[in-house]
């Protein structure tokens, strides 16, 4: 304790010696928060060692009490009822639990500011044939692809049933955005020869005659989640079907 002669005021500096507070002369559970300095900044060197590397400071025993060391997994378990086989994602605002799904779901993405949500196993890829009109007006004709997902891959095969039998033949793909289609024409009584020619805006061309002037149908192509959507433009008066057979993954 500081030492004073009589009569002198206690926080004269010649009255204090240096060194003489110690431990021993503070009683046990007397000085509280407001006896500390607002500006201290106590060294994390002068508080007790965390037991081991990777650990967090909190509490994950139930109700108010003092900090205590947890694992990654035990601050993970904060989220709540976490169980065998849950996913974590960032939600709208939190951190945020996705129950496991039901066996043989996948987990999947339903694209940015959304929830990922569990879902059926997606099919690589799927084929059909159908048909259509030449004699049908420009228009929209949707193909039920059933991928579950957007195809980036589109092939389609496409036969000009004329009256002379196989006249005319159409063959492209969609990689991407890129749309690459081979047209032949096929030799008739009317035309001596084949005629081949590309095409880089149509998947489908059905030139009725050599000229690509005269009776047509041809199709630009785009798709989405549910349908191959083919947008059909006529020339002329073409007749008869054709023939598609179209693949996509």
């Amino acid at each position: 304790m500081p030492q004073a002669s009589a009569g002198a005021n206690i926080t004269d500096p010649n009255q204090l010696n240096p060194d003489v507070v110690r431990t021993g002369h503070i009683k046990d559970g007397e000085i509280v928060n407001a006896d500390i300095k607002t500006t201290a900044a106590i060294a994390r060197s002068k508080l007790a060692n965390v037991s081991a590397t990777s650990r967090a400071i909190g509490r994950k025993s139930a109700g108010a009490g003092a900090d205590e060391e947890l694992t990654l997994s035990e601050l993970l378990d904060f989220i709540g009822s976490a169980a065998h086989g849950d996913v974590l994602f960032r939600g709208a605002a939190n951190w945020e639990r996705l129950a496991i799904g039901a066996n043989g779901t996948v987990l999947k993405s339903a694209g940015a500011g959304a929830n990922p949500a569990w879902g059926t196993f997606l099919v690589n890829e799927n084929a059909g044939t159908v048909q259509k009109d030449m004699t049908d007006a420009s228009g929209s004709q949707n193909i039920a692809h059933g991928l579950d997902h957007t195809p980036t891959y589109i092939k389609i095969y496409a036969v000009w049933m004329g009256s002379s039998g196989i006249h005319v033949m159409s063959y492209g793909t969609k990689i991407g955005s890129t749309v690459k289609t081979i047209v032949g024409v096929a030799a008739t009584s009317a035309l001596a020869t084949v005629n081949w020619a590309v095409d880089t805006t149509n998947i489908i061309n059905i030139e009725c005659d050599s000229t690509d002037s005269g009776d047509k149908q041809v199709a630009t192509v785009t798709a989405d989640g549910t349908n191959i959507t083919l947008a059909w433009t006529k020339t002329a008066s073409p007749t008869s079907y054709i023939i598609l057979h179209w693949e996509a993954h």
